[in-house]
């Protein structure tokens, strides 16, 4: 499955028969999200958006396409995960001396043990976890027939799809609804000076497909999309900027992508393609000071300028002149729905303003306006929000909503961890705040607040063992007073 084959969209036919008959997988992506930067500092006046020429890289994880299909790569994966059972035991073996003097006593047999444990494994590991994997896989597998449509449905979609076109257009549409600045699409890069055009934004789609676990037989996969973007100057095309951005969706099995002609696979996609665009625009062209200064200009000769409100509003909030932002914000609302990420910044300004229900309002609604799944980061804002209003239970349920969509996050445990003691819910609360250690051991809020939990319980061995961690961890944190008396009180 995992072979490397670069798209070859541009000749649809050629590609889709190709795609179809062998799948289209190329390296595995790694889907870590890249670190945010500034926007940029100067002014780009009127922007030119260039779509990239040439084709993504497609990466689709095929699933085995019938129960024998199936069995056959169940075997492949089991027989290889029981020949990894014996790793440990062979550096447990291999890492001792079965000849040391017998004076220490029992270590002989110990280690014999241990060598003996690794050659077991190693003969019958692979044949007993082929077998294994074969059943598991022949029921795991779908119907070759609906994998097969799927196939085909899928690819269908990324054939008719102008990929490189599509996340140019989304990006110049987000510019006229959330920004004061003027942008076209142009062609190509050069020749310079870029006739009328201040800046040139090139948009290139890099990476797109479906991925999931590579040992498993039938995974749930997620939809991702990876971006760069290229910002240079009109005049001399001097470059100013490069950048990298990632959307993946939810994982679901790849025939719910593929059922109905592919339709969700389609709508996420085209929702990936704009919550990609809002972050481009955010990230490179929303600059408070330079945005006010733009929207000023526009607003001068047009009130109601789309564009130049939201982004002016935008702009306010980041700076947090939250009254001011909101004025805008709420004399666009008039003129129409708002983007997912303009209601969030709305909500953001109310909230820090004491309006808490006109802000779960608004939290709602950018939530409930977005294409594909909304980011965790707004559930976790709703919760907040939902704890000013004493709604504890609609908060629990937000917060465990963020925590399906990023089940990896230490913070998210120890912030629902204190949810739960709101709630009264100590045993949940130790749970969460165990979770966070392990996922992140040197997570200090997650020991320290575990620390004052377990001294309001008055289990004072681990208040005193978690309190000494987070001050190892964070010397920042205050000292206690009472240490001496969580020292003898454990005792």
């Amino acid at each position: 499955m995992a072979l490397k084959l670069r798209t070859c969209l541009s000749n649809s036919m050629v590609c889709l028969a190709l795609i179809t008959s062998i799948g289209c997988n190329l390296h595995k992506p790694r889907l870590t999200q890249p670190i945010a930067g500034e926007p940029v500092k100067i002014p780009l006046g009127k922007i030119g958006i260039v779509a990239a020429q040439m084709d993504p890289e497609l990466y689709v994880r095929v699933p085995a396409k019938g129960a024998l299909h199936g069995m056959i790569e169940g075997a492949t994966h089991g027989a290889q995960i029981g020949s990894e059972v014996t790793q440990d035991y062979l550096k447990l073996a291999a890492g001792t001396d079965l000849c040391k003097p017998s004076g220490q006593r029992g270590c002989g047999q110990a280690n014999l043990f241990a060598l003996i444990q690794a050659l077991v494994f190693r003969v019958l590991g692979p044949p007993i976890g082929g077998a294994t994997g074969a059943v598991i896989g022949g029921f795991a597998a779908e119907n070759k027939r609906s994998v097969e449509s799927s196939e085909q449905a899928v690819h269908q979609v990324l054939v008719r799809l102008k990929i490189q076109e599509n996340m140019r257009d989304k990006v110049l549409w987000v510019v006229a609804q959330e920004t004061p600045y003027e942008a076209g699409p142009v062609d190509s890069v050069g020749p310079f000076p870029s006739a009328g055009y201040n800046s040139l934004l090139r948009i290139r789609v890099s990476e797109i497909g479906l991925m999931g676990d590579e040992r498993s037989v039938n995974p749930p996969l997620q939809l991702f999309v990876r971006v760069k973007t290229e910002l240079m100057r009109g005049a001399d095309g001097s470059f100013l900027d490069e950048r990298s951005f990632l959307k993946a969706s939810e994982a679901i099995k790849f025939t719910e992508w593929g059922a109905n002609n592919a339709e969700m696979f389609a709508h996420v996609l085209e929702g990936l393609y704009l919550s990609l665009a809002e972050q481009i625009v955010d990230e490179l062209l929303q600059y408070p000071p330079a945005t006010i200064e733009a929207a000023e200009e526009v607003l001068a000769n047009d009130p109601d300028h789309r564009g130049a409100r939201t982004g002016r509003g935008i702009a306010r909030v980041k700076l947090g002149k939250y009254e001011a932002a909101l004025d805008d914000l709420r004399r666009i609302a008039s003129l129409g729905p708002l983007l997912p990420r303009v209601y969030a910044v709305s909500a953001l300004a109310k909230k820090n303003l004491g309006d808490f229900q006109g802000s779960l309002q608004d939290y709602d609604a950018a939530i409930g306006s977005s294409i594909t799944s909304a980011p965790s980061r707004l559930y976790t804002e709703r919760a907040d929000v939902k704890v000013k209003l004493k709604q504890l239970d609609g908060a629990l349920s937000d917060y465990n909503e963020a925590l399906r969509l990023e089940p990896d996050s230490a913070e998210l445990y120890v912030n629902r961890a204190a949810l739960h003691i709101d709630r009264g819910d100590t045993d949940s609360a130790l749970q969460d705040y165990s979770m966070a250690k392990s996922i992140d051991p040197d997570s200090a809020q997650a020991y320290y607040e575990s620390s004052r939990l377990y001294e309001k319980l008055g289990n004072h061995l681990d208040a005193y063992r978690d309190y000494n961690q987070a001050r190892q961890l964070n010397p920042d944190y205050p000292e206690r007073k009472d240490l001496e008396r969580l020292r003898w009180e454990k005792e």
